[in-house]
């Protein structure tokens, strides 16, 4: 089995602790990334190249949806997440 590759992005740190907490007890995930603002988050995908981003949408700086619009016009990017 292949291991994904998987980015958190939540300004909430109870519910990124839970997240992170539940995701690295599970075989065949690895968490590559946290962010706690769109902008974070931005930067965090660009750099980690996640497989798939657990995105929460109100967060400071750039909601959610700012943020897979940026990445998704990213043209340097090899692979888009799945959000």
């Amino acid at each position: 089995m292949s291991e994904y590759h998987v980015a958190i992005a939540e300004d909430n740190p109870k519910t990124m602790e839970l997240l992170n907490d539940m995701l690295e007890n599970e075989d065949g995930i690895q968490v590559v990334g946290k962010a706690r603002t769109g902008e974070e988050a931005y930067k965090m995908i660009v750099s980690a190249k996640p497989d798939v981003v657990l995105m929460d949408v109100i967060m400071p700086e750039m909601d959610g949806v700012e943020v897979i619009e940026k990445v998704k016009s990213e043209e340097c990017l090899e692979k888009y997440p799945g959000f």
